[in-house]
Formats: structure tokens, C-alpha cells, sequence
């Protein structure tokens, strides 16, 4: 599992385990993500075509999720969508199954 705090702190340190999660995230073979509390949008396309991905945690810091954001995530069976969610954009589960 990715957690994304590592990610996106100002004082994330480079470390092996970091480049894999990095890694994986790119090439669309993490099965499993956890979006930390800073988190208050979730960009379009943000993980569009990662086929292992079955399970994401989205916090309610969340308010904003992008068009296209899940699109094609095949094996997608299971997330909790934050009673603070504003905006839902198109096709955010576009090719899921």
C-alpha cells in the first residue's frame, strides 16, 4: 500500500522504498492507496489506467475529485466517497467494472 504522505511532504526523504512506491504509482501496479488528510483535491487522471488498483482511502479533507480520475481502474472494488466531496467531475469511474 502507497501511503502519500512520503509523497508530498516538504521533508519527504528519497529513500529506496519511496522510489518503488514512486515507481509503482507510475506504472500503475499499486493495489492499494491512502490520500493523507492535506489532500483537498484529487486531480483529473490522477490514477486513470492503473488496472491492479483495488482499493483507495479518500479522506475528508478531500472536497474536489478531477474528471477522469479513476477511469479505467479495472479491478477498482472499493472506495469511500467523503461526505465533504463539492465537486465530482465526468467519467470519474469511466471503464471501471
Amino acid at each position: 500500500m502507497l501511503d502519500l504522505k512520503n509523497i508530498f511532504s516538504k521533508e519527504a526523504k528519497v529513500t529506496e522504498s519511496l522510489k518503488k512506491q514512486i515507481n509503482e504509482m507510475i506504472t500503475g501496479s499499486l493495489t492499494s492507496i491512502v490520500i493523507p488528510q492535506s489532500i483537498e483535491k484529487i486531480g483529473k487522471y490522477s490514477f486513470a489506467g492503473n488496472s491492479l488498483l483495488k482499493h483507495i482511502t479518500i479522506p475528508d479533507s478531500v472536497n474536489e475529485i478531477g474528471e477522469y480520475a479513476f477511469s479505467d481502474c479495472e479491478s477498482l472494488t472499493e472506495i469511500s466517497l467523503p461526505s465533504s466531496l463539492e465537486v465530482i467531475n465526468d467519467y470519474l469511474f469511466k471503464g471501471c467494472t
